[in-house]
């Protein structure tokens, strides 16, 4: 095995880990380093407001429903245009009107489905 580029189809590197054909080959026999998953972070509550989840698996709902939604005065309405042009399903529509329907009444996060 030379340094360089895996050939076409992958092989194995002096590490033995395999690498994708293209991939650049190790020098030495040091494993991958494999970084631990990020935890999450900050989720769009509201326009220009940022919050961190209040459960593992929370989604805002505002992530879910900003590009369906216009402001009417000091509230949020359903964006019709939106909907017309979008050819959603009838469970799609369903659900992003009962989370904007959730969002109007005050509640911002939803479990994760």
């Amino acid at each position: 095995m030379s340094n360089g580029q895996a050939k076409r189809g992958g092989e194995q590197g002096v590490n033995g880990e395999f690498y994708a054909g293209g991939q650049f080959l190790p020098s030495t026999e040091a494993p991958k380093r494999h970084r631990p998953a990020k935890p999450a972070g900050k989720q769009q509550t509201a326009p220009y407001v940022w919050e961190l989840a209040p459960t593992p698996g929370a989604r805002a709902i505002w992530g879910q429903i900003v590009g369906w939604v216009h402001r009417a005065g000091s509230s949020f309405e359903p964006f019709e245009p939106a909907f017309a042009a979008a050819r959603l399903s009838s469970e799609q529509d369903a659900r992003i009107r009962t989370l904007i329907g959730l969002y109007a009444v005050g509640a911002r996060w939803i479990d994760a489905d």
